[in-house]
């Protein structure tokens, strides 16, 4: 048998663009390239090196070979794997199950085991669901059974575990029951047998094209016997992201340090049987390689040298080859005072890589705060520009409106609850936004602030005197949450039923129009307005989800608004407008292979390089702790700090690197990451600790932008009204006042200003003194005469 056919693409070196350059190489004619399967880890890595071609060809045209993202099916099966596998491929196999099905199946079963002496709430089996999935898609990657979990001995952990673990194992043999009831088979569970279908057909009929599989780390078992599979083909080919093939003594300890940036590259090469020494050069572009980019790779092993071989820190510049200040090139290591100043800086640099006519610049954090301060300070600029990474859709307009219908029906239409969703900007309940927000905030003054008028919509309509006001609320407010309430109210309500009741009422109430009837507003005009938008569409695909699966989960409707909540905080929405064509605002995740490499970003920029954010803090698993994990065959708990450290590692390679920090965050003291630690090490070692490039030069720029004067406080208003227009009568309470504070007067008896009552006021002593003095008042002018009647006591 050949050696596998395996090469690598230097860290430092645009991925996406040297694969395209070296794939046109590889193939040798465009019919063979466009044949050609090539397989990546995401959609995302596809994009980039579909863009990547293109622009290799200065936009020509060109017969694209065949990309698909192996390893992003996530949680729906979209038939994107069926080029890959045959148009009759997995038609034998199950449907896969949804993730809001599977979820809801796990949390009836969690719901009749006391955890911690207690069962659980349905929003708790909900959450402990969620986690048992992944807990679940995990062991399918490893290929761990539940006979591994049968064989983990209970006595050798503590009573907390052993009732965990007795849990997991009744769990894990119902559950192929549960989904042979369904029909349908697990997500990853379909996938991992897809994938190992094609390896043995490749495995037995050996394909005449040219496929390649890049990018890949070989972290999923299924993924990895389909590697192993490919690299023996004819024509097959294996591109690794950024391995060190010059790791030399540090290779074995690099094989058992699974917080190492190479360490699951070691694991793929331990598993395809060859060394790094056996992999060769990616052959891309033909540029000459900057010296800085060698010497920074250096520098970078020495960084993440293993703990257990640490002690060659001691031995730098002795032995070995020397590294010097050809390292430093290009590298900037920032540290701001907080994380304003350090946003400000970041923002700088963004704007100075404009100045030069097509350069590129990236900003990759995994602080999406951090994240939003510099979209903001670009704005000073006028450069729109938006977050890569996305954010949850509990934080978006459609999943914020969402909640708060719920939260307002589950409270009975409290004043406070009731008015944050009616003064949303989607709420118009079939009329004109602005006159709608003109009744509510009528309303508002006469029946919602003060003393609560009483429980549900019913008693508002009963104090609101005017007709224009009761006929506006019956129609435009209650006709259009009257499904949502009779859902509520329904006997044995479920997920389902809940969920249509709000999508219902929500679709009416931001409807600018009436329905034809008009006894509500026009659902169809609503759904538009409330689905639009990435957003709009993840939370409709939730509720369709949720109407589709939830019809046999009964729960109770007080628990709906933190199951709601959850499953929202749950998604993750990526904005779907055209990116800024030079610039971009980074997830770690997007970073790996986003399309502005493909063009070679010009500048990177790390931001947020402390503890928490690089290395991210482990997972929280609640079912297995890590003597379990190891026994059955799952990654460690810090297995992301591997992976975040291939991320560092591939990025501070990078020719014109920026890596900023702060040393406070809301007024506390931050931790430098740990890698920023041993790099000041390495460097102190190697005598180049002052050399490094501290961003003198931008903190110079921000200090151009602070204000030349200090701001003076405002001077205190002196109001001198005209002595027609002066008080004559004051009590003795404001002669107080007017000494302490002569503006309150001014307010209150020449403006004629006073405050308005709280939303929902409670009922305090002074309110309790003022109903107990205007009871007397009436009872004293119904009894003006004297003689008290025979119901005086009554009244």
């Amino acid at each position: 048998m050949t050696s596998p056919s395996v090469y690598s693409i230097d860290a430092g070196m645009p991925f996406a663009r040297e694969l395209a350059m070296g794939m046109r190489q590889l193939a040798g004619s465009p019919e063979r390239l466009a044949r050609g399967l090539i397989l990546l880890p995401s959609r995302r890595a596809a994009s980039a090196l579909q863009a990547a071609f293109l622009d290799s060809v200065a936009g020509a045209p060109m017969l694209l070979p065949r990309m698909l993202p192996v390893g992003d099916f996530g949680n729906d099966d979209d038939g994107r794997l069926s080029p890959f596998l045959g148009d009759d491929a997995g038609s034998d196999l199950p449907p896969p199950i949804s993730k809001i099905r599977r979820q809801i199946c796990l949390a009836k079963l969690l719901r009749h085991f006391p955890l911690g002496g207690q069962y659980p709430t349905q929003p708790q089996a909900m959450r402990l669901a969620d986690s048992l999935g992944q807990l679940l898609d995990q062991l399918y990657n490893a290929d761990a059974t539940a006979d591994q979990l049968r064989d983990l001995l209970p006595d050798q952990f503590s009573a907390h575990w052993q009732d965990i673990l007795t849990l997991l194992g009744i769990l894990i043999d119902r559950w192929p029951d549960i989904l042979a009831h369904e029909g349908l088979l697990d997500v990853v569970d379909r996938r991992n047998r897809l994938l190992r279908r094609r390896a043995n057909q490749w495995r037995d009929q050996p394909p005449d094209q040219l496929i390649v599989i890049a990018g890949s780390t070989g972290s999923i078992a299924a993924t990895r016997e389909l590697i192993g599979v490919v690299a023996n083909l004819p024509d097959g080919h294996i591109v690794l992201p950024g391995l060190d093939r010059h790791a030399g003594d540090q290779w074995q300890a690099i094989c058992e340090d699974s917080g190492h940036p190479q360490y699951q590259l070691a694991q793929l090469l331990a598993y395809l049987e060859i060394t790094p020494d056996q992999v060769e050069n990616w052959n891309g572009s033909t540029d000459a390689i900057p010296p800085e980019l060698p010497a920074r790779r250096d520098l970078m092993r020495e960084v993440f040298r293993p703990a257990a071989i640490s002690e060659g820190w001691q031995r730098l510049g002795d032995a070995g080859p020397m590294i010097d200040r050809t390292a430093l090139a290009g590298l900037k290591v920032i540290t701001a005072r907080d994380r304003r100043e350090e946003a400000n800086l970041i923002a700088l640099s963004l704007r100075e890589a404009l100045e030069k006519p097509d350069q590129t610049a990236a900003m990759v954090t995994p602080d999406r705060q951090l994240a939003e301060l510099v979209i903001a300070d670009l704005r000073r600029w006028d450069i729109a520009i938006e977050d890569s990474a996305g954010k949850r859709l509990s934080l978006c307009t459609p999943g914020r409106f969402l909640s708060l219908l719920c939260d307002a029906v589950n409270a009975n239409f409290a004043p406070l609850r009731l008015l944050s969703l009616l003064k949303h900007p989607y709420c118009a309940g079939g009329m004109n936004p602005i006159q709608f927000r003109h009744f509510v905030d009528q309303i508002e003054l006469v029946a919602l602030r003060g003393p609560r008028p009483g429980d549900g919509l019913s008693a508002v309509v009963a104090v609101l005197d005017d007709a224009d006001l009761r006929h506006f609320f019956e129609t435009h407010v209650i006709a259009n949450l009257t499904p949502l309430i009779d859902s509520w109210q329904a006997p044995n309500p479920t997920l389902a039923s809940l969920s249509d009741g709000l999508g219902e009422a929500a679709e009416r109430l931001c409807a600018t129009v009436m329905d034809s009837s008009g006894d509500g507003a026009d659902r169809g005009a609503g759904a538009i307005e409330l689905w639009k938008g990435p957003d709009g569409m993840a939370a409709s695909d939730l509720f369709r989800s949720l109407a589709a699966d939830g019809r046999d989960s009964a729960i109770d409707a007080g628990d709906m608004p933190q199951i709601l909540r959850q499953l929202l905080e749950d998604i993750n929405v990526h904005p779907f407008g055209t990116p800024h064509p030079r610039l971009a605002i980074l997830g770690a995740v997007e970073a790996r292979m986003h399309p502005a490499q493909a063009v070679d970003a010009h500048r990177l920029i790390l931001a947020g390089f402390n503890e928490g954010n690089w290395p991210p803090r482990p997972d929280i698993d609640p079912w297995m702790n890590s003597a379990m994990r190891a026994a059955v065959g799952l990654p460690p708990k810090n297995w992301r700090s591997g992976l975040s450290a291939h991320d560092v590692y591939m990025a501070i390679c990078s020719k014109d690197i920026i890596v900023t920090r702060a040393d406070k965050e809301a007024g506390t003291p931050t931790t430098k990451s740990r890698w920023l630690q041993r790099m000041e090490v390495v460097m102190n070692a190697l005598g180049l600790n002052g050399d490094i490039d501290d961003g003198a030069t931008e903190k110079a720029w921000l200090a151009k932008f602070e204000p030349k004067t200090i701001p003076q406080p405002a001077v205190r208003p002196s109001p001198c009204p005209p002595l027609a227009s002066r008080p004559r009568q004051f009590s003795a309470t404001e002669i107080d006042i007017w000494i302490t504070d002569p503006y309150a007067i001014y307010a209150k008896k020449i403006l004629r200003l006073k405050p308005l009552d709280d939303i929902d006021r409670s009922a305090d002593a002074a309110l309790r003194g003022i109903l107990f003095h205007d009871a007397l008042a009436d009872f004293s002018k119904a009894n003006a005469t004297g003689q008290l009647g025979p119901d005086a006591l009554e009244q």
